[in-house]
């Protein structure tokens, strides 16, 4: 374990779940600017205030435009840190490829929805509704999950390339440690307890 290495992870992957929450629901935000909504952006989710009934296809914009704002960040991240490599393992990443590193686990929020609905499920006997996942299953009429489970394996590949990939052996313990402390603490530090004060 490198214990300084771990805290700058576990800061970083708090701030990377306040940052990518708010990106994903800024996707939301710009897609109902663009339907001519007025739309208002909160810790966790967006008011879309819209003055007309929207469309079916307005509304499936409004509703996939997170989860692919989230996808595409990840992609993006991807490829830049592919770039910056080479295509080559490295003994250590400068700061701009652990930023790439970074931007490229933004999906990992797929991952922890579909966690979230299981164990949902498991208690309950129904995933529920609430995600945009399962909204969108809702909309095409399709069996619920299945947007979930196709989007957290495509993230589940992603991630796992980042990880064996391009995380340097000798830190890859120290990341995923750190990045399970950071991520619990900043979904609890933002959605639990921090956020509805700062943008309710």
């Amino acid at each position: 374990m490198n214990w300084k290495l771990f805290l700058y992870i576990t800061l970083g992957f708090i701030a990377a779940t306040v940052v990518g929450t708010l990106s994903h629901e800024s996707g939301h935000y710009l897609a109902a600017l663009i339907n001519g909504c007025s739309p208002e952006l909160h810790y966790g989710s967006v008011s879309y205030h819209c003055e007309r009934q929207l469309s079916w296809n307005y509304s499936m914009f409004l509703t996939a435009s997170g989860p692919f704002q989230t996808m595409i960040t990840g992609l993006i991240g991807f490829m830049l840190l592919r770039r910056s490599t080479n295509n080559t393992t490295t003994s250590d990443l400068t700061f701009i490829q652990w930023i790439f590193v970074f931007l490229a686990l933004f999906p990992l929020r797929q991952l922890f929805n579909l966690g979230f609905e299981i164990v949902y499920f498991l208690q309950t006997g129904n995933m529920g509704n609430s995600s945009d996942e399962l909204r969108l299953d809702r909309m095409l009429e399709i069996e619920k999950g299945t947007i979930s489970f196709l989007l957290a394996g495509l993230s589940a590949i992603l991630i796992y390339h980042v990880i064996f990939r391009y995380i340097p052996s000798k830190n890859r313990l120290t990341f995923i440690l750190g990045g399970l402390t950071g991520g619990i603490l900043g979904f609890l530090l933002w959605l639990k307890y921090l956020g509805k004060f700062i943008l309710p």
